[in-house]
């Protein structure tokens, strides 16, 4: 049987570091983390991503890629082009949000 295609794919990549002292406890923790996303049709490349709402940490900051909408996604959390006439490309990912957070805390 053939492979099913989406019309749109999306990856989460995340990378987390941690230092802990000899006695076990948290001494720095990183996290680094990305999302990427594939059209795979042409008539996908136009869509928008909605994300929930969830809970944000202090230090957990958030980056879109420069031709996503930063108003749309800061007022609504939608991830779109700036440019909703143009999509994005097709059969090749992009990174369209990063995040990242830190803390040195033991928490």
């Amino acid at each position: 049987p053939a492979a099913q295609v989406f019309p749109v794919s999306l990856v989460v990549e995340e990378k987390i570091s941690v230092h802990l002292s000899r006695e076990g406890s948290l001494e720095q923790m990183d996290v680094k983390g990305s999302l990427s996303l594939t059209s795979n049709t042409e008539e996908a490349s136009k869509c928008k991503i909605l994300l929930g709402s969830g809970k944000s940490l202090p230090g957990l900051a958030f980056q879109t890629h420069p031709k996503i909408n930063k108003s749309a996604y800061d007022g609504s959390r939608v991830l779109a082009l700036k440019e909703s006439g143009k999509g994005f490309p097709v059969g090749r990912p992009v990174g369209v949000l990063r995040w990242s957070f830190s803390t040195t805390e033991d928490s």
